[in-house]
This record gives C-alpha cells, sequence and structure tokens, in this order.
C-alpha cells in the first residue's frame, strides 16, 4: 500500500462521482486489449464504458428487442470474456452478449428468472453469472428465485441444473478452473429469515450437488472461489467474515 505524504498527488482518480456524494459501487472491468478503457455500472444495470484518456462514457446497457420487458437486480452480473477480448455478457432476466464491447447485443436466453415467485422477491432477475475457464461457450446463470442454468453452446439452449437446491437467493456461480465438470454455487436465504451458510459443490455439471457448509457459522454466503493455481483451495466469503478450506 501507498499512502500519500503531504502535498503529494492522489494516486487515485475517480471513475466516476455521482451528484448525491456518493453511491453503490458495483462491478468494474479493464478492457484486456486496452488499458486505458474500463466497464462499470450503477444500480439496475446501468452498464457503461470509459475512455480514461479522453474522459468519454457511453452507456451500453442493452435494451428488449422485442416487446417482453427486461427486468434488471439490483447489481446486474456482466463480465468480459477470457475468450475474445471484444465480448462482454449481461444479464437482466435474459442474458445478453455483446461481440464488439457492448456496442450491439444479442439475447442468448429467455427468460431465465420465469416461474413462480419465492417470498419477499425484489426483482426476480438473474443475480449472478459466469463463464466456464475451460470450455469455450459454456455459462452458467443463476436468479434470485432459485433458478441455475447452463449452457455449453453459448446460449444456444439452456438446461436447468438447480435440482437438490434450496429454493432461494444465487448470489455467486463459480466454475472451477481446475476440473472442467466441477462448479461451486453460494446462495442466501436472508429474503425469508433463513440465516443458513449455503455453499454446494457439484462435480457433474450439476446433475447432483453436495453441501460443503460444514464448519461455517450460520450467515448469508455471498461468494465461494476456488484459487487458481491451487485444486480444491476454496475461499468463501460471508457476512459475518471469510474463511477458507484447503480440502475442498
Amino acid at each position: 500500500t501507498h499512502r500519500p505524504r503531504l502535498g503529494e498527488p492522489d494516486r487515485w482518480k475517480h471513475v466516476y462521482l455521482d451528484p448525491w456524494g456518493g453511491g453503490d459501487s458495483y462491478f468494474t472491468y479493464r478492457d484486456p486489449a486496452d488499458r486505458e478503457t474500463i466497464y462499470y455500472e450503477h444500480q439496475f444495470g446501468a452498464l457503461r464504458r470509459k475512455n480514461l484518456r479522453t474522459g468519454k462514457t457511453v452507456g451500453i446497457r442493452p435494451r428488449s428487442p422485442d416487446e417482453q420487458p427486461l427486468r434488471f437486480a439490483w447489481m446486474a452480473p456482466f463480465f468480459l470474456s477470457q475468450f475474445d477480448e471484444q465480448t462482454v455478457y449481461f444479464a437482466a432476466n435474459r442474458v445478453f452478449k455483446s461481440g464488439n464491447r457492448g456496442d450491439e447485443w444479442q439475447v442468448i436466453s429467455g427468460d431465465l428468472a420465469a416461474g413462480p415467485d419465492t417470498p419477499n422477491l425484489r426483482y426476480k432477475a438473474i443475480t449472478t453469472m459466469a463463464e466456464s475457464k475451460l470450455k469455450k461457450g459454456r455459462l452458467f446463470a443463476g436468479t434470485d428465485n432459485g433458478n441455475l442454468f447452463r449452457t455449453d453452446d453459448d446460449g444456444g439452449n439452456w438446461i436447468r441444473i438447480d435440482a437438490g437446491l434450496p429454493r432461494c437467493n444465487f448470489r455467486r456461480v463459480f466454475p472451477s478452473p481446475h476440473a472442467e465438470k466441477t462448479l461451486f454455487v453460494a446462495l442466501s436465504g436472508l429474503a425469508t429469515d433463513d440465516f443458513s451458510a449455503y455453499l454446494f459443490r457439484s462435480d457433474d455439471l450439476g446433475k447432483s450437488w453436495k453441501s460443503i457448509s460444514n464448519g461455517l457459522p450460520n450467515a448469508r454466503m455471498n461468494v465461494i472461489r476456488e484459487h487458481p493455481r491451487q485444486k480444491d483451495l476454496l475461499f468463501a466469503g460471508s457476512d459475518l467474515g471469510v474463511y477458507v478450506s484447503v480440502n475442498g
């Protein structure tokens, strides 16, 4: 870390500062092909691309291509594909793909959050999304009303894979960077006053699941990740702290 001395210019610069004196911060990514371009968003999927050299910002949130309204989560998930520097994925209740850095979009899913409402449901939208690091075109999407889907052909077909999991809010889906069929999820039952620690693992692409929350306190689980270089070294973040497992 570096603490600026008195009179020394601050090395940090605002990407965005809203006029109300703050605001929520969400996912922010640097363009892999241009270090002076970043992607960031505000509430309900207000996605933007900014050129740090010129300061120019462009709104790139997709619009519905038909009459079906879009539903955005408070923090709508998006990411830049590791397989193509120009490709961006973004989700409302449907998944969108852009092949030109967000200038144009195509819909690659139906309404993945369709189905019965769950108690205290706020958005009925996709809340987490991820791309396999081991297989191009394999994507995962989870919703706040308990749906989890997988596609192996870049959105051509989506497969429901949440059988056996609690029907609550998917906070994070994380495909293993080491094993092609291994997948981790973190869920939250906070909306129904369920404070169980919900972490699950699948080793068959979601056909079956097992709980891996042994030893965790009851609290909403927000994220789970596997170390990029060490298989089965897991990190999980909850409302009460950060935890590690060395054996998967």
